[in-house]
């Protein structure tokens, strides 16, 4: 207004008065700001180098202005309204100072958590002269660490700029003491931590502006921080007793949870011991189908396989690669070195670590400095591996010659059968009975047919790649996505192709559900609902794909593409191998391994279809035992199998088992959440807080990005065409294409498939944990898939190959990637943009 513009000049003009040759800032402070749930940092204009009444007026103007800015709109929405106070902005005008050096100061470190010991931590964020392009995210300056004595612990220096030499360090012992000094004594004064703006004019501190720290989203619960430290002694003491009974004999140990928790993440107690119960131990499927197939595996060397740490399932490494000896005894020593190393090895290390093939000393000579027993070594375990190669070839050919001729209908005939037995007609004891039938069905015949085939797939995949490895080097990995994409007689496939049908009215939605209604979102996770039991999903199927079909080509039209693609690329391979001038018989050898991949890895898909219908029945008689019982249904799966018949005389006992056990399952979800534990625990050094420890090592950020998610595998690059800086990261490529879309975060354990269908667009890039078999029909819908655990021959990369979009792993992808923002991704190379 005129009166208010008046009144601004004649202030100012006296301003000017009292200093002259001085500049002046704008600052902003909005009724809203500086709450410890809000920082609102950033959000609100500060303009600085005011030195006229024109440039006065307009700071003024876009001051009040970024009151009601985009940003600020959103984040306004995104506080819970009764805690916000109504809108209203004022403004400060004040003297400038002449700063020789500024930042931000966290009087406790903001990536660290209550109880940790990095917590204590003073933090300090310098930068010569102002600081407000450290504030907007534009500049990094040095980093200091000080203990609460303001002793320094550790610092790092800005890099230097090219064509500029190493400056010292931005502030002086001296000065760090003093800022440190002051930090704490606002804090005590405050009561609360608090982030500190400040600027030093020589020797002389001024404190700008001090907030408080707003509370960790990461932040877990006391109960979950405890139980999370007790179950951290807990597995030291486990892998001490291991290592007592000669189960763990390379060390104390080292465990992965790469393949079984794309398989059951978080699982219920009664979902994991099953899951154990059916595949570890004497008579368990993992054993006995790596038998059939002439691995040398002790039946009770993989009784302490499976491990539960903090509600998270692994696997010790050791004992899984006792399991795949065959012709000779493997170097597990130096796979447990390798995974040291490099910890990613430790993700579906039978593709890739484990050594099921030797170099050709003839096609590979040794050095002069090889001895001769170490050549003949070698020429020996070549000798075993071509001979294993050629047993597994004959035995593969005989599988799917068996698997057409019995394996297949038995496999139907007997899913058949189960289904027929009428539930309702049996008492509580006959349950119990049954459901132990089903358990001993799974593990002596249904998943030891799927062991087979996933390891006859995963045997020859990984023949292929190590041929392929020396010629083509880094581009193994996308030569075999796209050899092994569209591949026939998958039941999965199948069912996008049946659900087409279905639509148009040339299949019964009763025969649709009758083959598919026993999957889920995670079949082997039992407290999830299958598909039959949601009324309502077939109208919602046919609703979603008839909408992604419209904008694009049927599933059996996108199919027979994607075959065309595969036999395209075919060409290219087979062109890139002659001119490689290989031997005939080499390359007839190549072949053959590459269309035994083809065979199995679609086949392990149909065996899982099959097998999980069974899980669904067990889940159904677990449902029904609960009702006699008198339990909440959803409390059986918080039983183990064994302590069924416990139910029948000591329930009353058991009901607090149970209590305790949801009570855990819920920590487990709420550390799964907001802290997962590492992808890989070492024995020797066991830190299941591990995640928070590698991030409080990071600087602190500053004001204007605390809401923003850091990267081990990120780096910047600059977007020619004029959008800004780019964020980037590196996964693992498991499926071809590259895609742009927006980021939709969904939880495979908790998500509710009926709505999720409604609301996906064509445009979503799906980003979640894991995928399993019953996430297929999303997959038809998105542009794309994301997810934290898996690898090329994943259950989810086979999908996604399958449904012709591309894949990729990228760690901790649900915490990187924002719900709803914009990226790109390369399924070929791993390579993610967030644009």
């Amino acid at each position: 207004s005129p009166a208010l513009k008046s009144a601004l000049l004649a202030s100012f003009a006296t301003l000017q008065q009292r200093h002259p040759n001085s500049r002046f800032a704008v600052r902003s402070s909005a009724l809203e700001e500086d709450s410890a749930d809000a920082s609102w940092a950033g959000m609100f204009l500060t303009s600085l180098d005011i030195d006229s009444s024109d440039k006065l007026l307009r700071a003024v103007e876009q001051g009040f202005a970024s009151l009601d800015s985009d940003p600020a709109c959103l984040y306004r929405l995104q506080q819970p309204s009764s805690d916000c106070p109504q809108p209203a902005m004022a403004l400060i005008i004040q003297r400038q100072i002449e700063a020789s050096a500024s930042g931000m100061v966290f009087t406790r470190n903001p990536l660290a958590d209550p109880g940790h010991p990095d917590y204590d931590r003073l933090c300090i964020n310098a930068v010569r002269g102002l600081g407000e392009a450290l504030a907007d995210g534009q500049v990094d300056g040095d980093h200091y660490w000080l203990d609460r004595q303001s002793r320094l612990l550790e610092h790092r220096l800005a890099a230097a700029q090219p064509g500029r030499s190493v400056q010292p360090p931005v502030l002086s012992r001296i000065q760090m003491r003093k800022l440190a000094q002051s930090a704490r004594s606002l804090e005590r004064r405050f009561e609360h931590p608090l982030d500190i703006e400040f600027a030093f004019q020589g020797q002389q501190l001024w404190l700008l502006q001090a907030r408080a720290i707003v509370s960790s989203a990461t932040a877990l619960s006391r109960p979950a921080q405890h139980w999370l430290q007790q179950q951290q002694r807990r597995l030291a003491l486990r892998l001490d007793q291991l290592q007592r009974q000669h189960e763990l004999q390379c060390g104390p140990g080292i465990l992965s949870n790469s393949n079984i928790a794309e398989l059951l993440p978080s699982p219920t107690p009664m979902s994991f011991a099953i899951f154990k119960q059916i595949f570890a131990g004497p008579g368990g499927a993992i054993p006995m189908g790596r038998r059939a197939l002439g691995y040398h595996t002790d039946p009770l060397s993989t009784a302490q396989l499976f491990e539960l740490v903090a509600g998270q399932p692994y696997f010790h490494l050791e004992i899984d690669a006792r399991s795949y000896e065959h012709a000779q005894p493997l170097p597990i020593h130096a796979y447990l070195s390798q995974v040291q190393a490099d910890p990613q090895r430790g993700n579906y290390p039978e593709f890739g670590l484990y050594q099921q093939f030797h170099p050709d000393p003839e096609a590979n000579p040794g050095t002069e400095s090889d001895t001769e027993s170490k050549v003949e070594q070698g020429s020996k375990r070549y000798r075993a591996n071509r001979r294993f190669h050629r047993h597994m070839t004959q035995h593969g050919l005989n599988y799917l010659r068996q698997y057409r001729q019995w394996i297949d209908p038995y496999l139907e005939q007997q899913l058949h059968q189960q289904r027929a037995v009428d539930l309702d007609l049996l008492n509580a004891p006959q349950l119990i009975i049954q459901i132990n039938h089903w358990l001993c069905h799974l593990r002596k015949i249904s998943c030891c047919h799927f062991v087979m085939a996933a390891r006859l797939g995963f045997y020859f995949a990984e023949s292929l790649r190590f041929q392929l490895q020396p010629f083509f080097g880094d581009d193994t990995e996308s030569w075999l996505s796209r050899l092994l994409q569209a591949l026939p007689g998958s039941r999965i496939t199948q069912q996008s192709f049946d659900l087409q049908a279905l639509r148009q009215q040339q299949l019964d939605a009763q025969d649709y559900l009758q083959r598919y209604g026993h999957l889920a979102s995670n079949e082997l996770e039992l407290s999830l609902p299958r598909y039959a039991e949601h009324p309502g999903l077939i109208d919602e199927l046919l609703c979603t794909t008839a909408n992604r079909d419209s904008d694009q080509q049927q599933p059996k039209q996108a199919f027979l593409n994607q075959q065309r693609q595969r036999k395209q690329d075919e060409r290219q391979f087979s062109q890139a191998l002659q001119g490689l001038a290989l031997p005939a018989a080499r390359r007839q050898h190549l072949w053959s391994d590459l269309r035994l991949a083809r065979r199995f890895l679609p086949l392990r898909e149909t065996i899982k279809y099959h097998y999980t219908g069974e899980y669904a029945l067990i889940r159904k008689a677990l449902l029904a035992l609960a009702q006699r019982l008198g339990l909440d249904s959803g409390q059986i799966f918080y039983l183990q199998p064994e302590e069924l018949p416990l139910c029948l005389k000591e329930l009353p006992q058991l009901r607090k088992l149970i209590q305790q056990r949801q009570q855990q399952h819920l920590l487990t979800l709420e550390i799964a959440r907001l802290r997962p534990l590492p992808a890989v625990i070492f024995g020797d050094r066991i830190d299941l807080d591990g995640h928070s420890r590698t991030r409080s090592t990071q600087p602190p950020i500053s004001p204007a990005s605390h809401n923003k998610t850091y990267s081990f595998n990120k780096t910047r690059t600059h977007d020619n065409s004029g959008n800004g800086n780019k964020i980037a990261h590196q996964g693992r490529p498991m499926a071809p294409g590259f895609i742009r879309g927006k980021v939709r975060l969904i939880d495979a354990q908790q998500c509710n498939l009926h709505q999720l269908l409604a609301s996906l667009d064509k445009n979503d890039i799906l980003v979640t944990r894991s995928a399993n078999l019953g996430l297929s029909p999303l997959m038809r819908k998105v542009a794309g898939l994301i997810v934290e655990v898996g690898g090329l021959l994943a259950h989810s990369a086979c999908q996604a190959r399958e449904a012709g979009i591309p894949a990729m792993v990228l760690p901790d992808a649900t915490r990187l990637l924002r719900e709803g923002s914009l990226i790109t991704f390369n399924g070929r190379t791993g390579q993610l943009q967030q644009l």
